[in-house]
């Protein structure tokens, strides 16, 4: 009885093992990469590349961040992104537009982009300067701890004239300007 126990258990480890593989090791992982990873840094890179697909539209991230299987559906963590659209000339061929940092969401059978829920997860990119309301605000760091505190993102800013104050923001009904994104 109980080396049929431990056979089931090996078995359902082996499981367990091969289905993570498809995040990373697969047809459908190598066709993901191909059709959605640029390995790029800049919005100009990302305008230059061609996806596999040669499709209209396009989700492309800045490198692939090891995935993992979540719920039936591959995710990796938060990268670089940016959607992209096909133009009528070929140099570049893209125009793309940086959406800030998102995971990606991919069907581990397909390798197909789920885009909707990845474009759910991005994180806006910080602005060097903004102002809310009446008041002036300098970026301090574009990759602060904000976890838990309701922020948008992971900006944090210092207001103009207190150089000590801290502060991310989130949703609100204030006025919002915003020069220079990072």
């Amino acid at each position: 009885m109980k080396l049929i126990f431990l056979f089931f258990i090996l078995l359902h480890v082996w499981k367990t093992n091969q289905q993570q593989n498809l995040c990373v090791q697969s047809t459908s992982h190598d066709r993901f990469v191909l059709n959605h990873v640029c390995d790029c840094n800049t919005t100009s890179s990302a305008d230059k590349f061609v996806p596999g697909s040669q499709s209209v539209s396009n989700v492309v991230f800045g490198y692939f961040d090891s995935g993992s299987l979540v719920d039936q559906t591959c995710t990796g963590g938060k990268v670089m992104t940016w959607e992209c659209t096909k133009k009528t000339s070929d140099d570049p061929p893209y125009t793309c537009t940086y959406l800030g940092l998102c995971n990606n969401y991919w069907n581990p059978q397909d390798g197909l982009l789920d885009k909707r829920r990845t474009l759910e997860t991005c994180e806006p990119p910080c602005c060097t300067k903004k102002s809310v309301g009446n008041v002036e605000y300098r970026l301090v760091n574009s990759d602060g701890p904000t976890e838990g505190l309701n922020c948008i993102n992971r900006c944090i800013y210092e207001k103009i004239g207190f150089e000590e104050t801290q502060f991310c923001f989130g949703a609100g009904n204030q006025t919002v300007d915003c020069l220079d994104k990072v």
